[in-house]
């Protein structure tokens, strides 16, 4: 029970096997999923769920570096089945229904809409082509270029330490480099010079703005989330007006979303630039460091 008196099941994927497990029947024209624990105790039942926070789900248990055939083939299986239970709670309250986050991931689409709706974008470029990616850098010049992943950063999912690729700056199109670009599609961005840079909380209709000061520290200018564990970012509580404020919950809206983590960068002549929405991206620290009440506006929605 929270302090609001709500009844919360909590279901961890990467506990399905140890835990608990899930079953899906149709008997007597009645649909149900049911998690069960190991003492055979209903821990969830689908009919029972009015709304739902999904998290991103990783199956730790299972992550597909280095499995045989046949574990990869369990992994597809969980996946499937966990898959076809989102599909049959799909008329419950979610933020977000993972079929909106898969979406709304789409960095392309999500540059095209912004700008659309009047956000100011920086030049990109996606392309396996490695001669695209050179003429790309060489008429940006004198502008610098950086590199970023066109979908999820981590490379794998488990092990010590956590595997990841984060926003390098690119010069020049190196030989080795050339037969990467073939192999795996490349996103090219100009870099965007910053005073500070903004992560932007989208609940429903409201909207939580939060300063990084990334600039403060070496380690951090190219991408705050490298070597977070080296520095402590100064974060402060931003006061957006009311046309961005507008904006971003638009663009929320347009991909389908509830809730949405906008990054963007403030630039020395204090333009505001978008980078990216995440529909699943992280909240918790922003609330610790500035107070902002971003669980209370989760909870609103989720009870609302």
């Amino acid at each position: 029970m929270s302090s609001k008196e709500i009844d919360v099941v909590r279901l961890d994927a990467d506990k399905y096997l140890s835990e608990y497990t899930i079953s899906w029947t149709n008997f007597n024209a009645r649909q149900e999923f049911r998690a069960v624990d190991e003492s055979g105790l209903t821990v969830v039942a689908s009919n029972d769920v009015k709304s739902i926070w999904f998290r991103k789900v990783i199956l730790g248990a299972y992550d597909f570096v280095g499995m045989d055939i046949n574990q990869q083939f369990a992994r597809r299986e969980i996946e499937a089945l966990l898959n076809n239970m989102y599909a049959c709670l799909e008329d419950r309250l979610w933020i977000n229904h993972p079929k909106q986050n898969r979406f709304a991931e789409n960095k392309l689409h999500q540059l095209q809409l912004a700008a659309k709706l009047g956000f100011m974008t920086p030049e990109t470029l996606v392309t396996s082509n490695p001669d695209e990616a050179e003429s790309f850098i060489l008429n940006l010049k004198p502008k610098r270029v950086v590199y970023k992943t066109l979908s999820r950063p981590l490379i794998s999912d488990v092990g010590d330490e956590v595997r990841s690729v984060f926003t390098s700056e690119i010069s020049e199109i190196t030989t080795p480099m050339r037969s990467a670009i073939r192999v795996a599609p490349c996103l090219f961005q100009e870099y965007i010079e910053k005073d500070y840079e903004l992560r932007i909380t989208v609940v429903g209709n409201q909207v939580f703005a939060a300063r990084i000061y990334s600039q403060e520290h070496e380690e951090t200018k190219l991408d705050w989330r490298r070597d977070q564990h080296k520095v402590t970012l100064r974060h402060e509580v931003e006061n957006l007006d009311p046309q961005l404020e507008r904006m971003c919950i638009n663009l929320t809206r347009s991909l389908g979303l509830t809730f949405g983590a906008i990054d963007m960068i403030v630039t020395p002549r204090q333009e505001r630039v978008f980078l990216e929405i995440n529909p699943n991206g992280q909240w918790g620290w922003i609330e610790k460091l500035t107070g902002l009440p971003i669980a209370d506006a989760l909870i609103d929605v989720l009870t609302g």
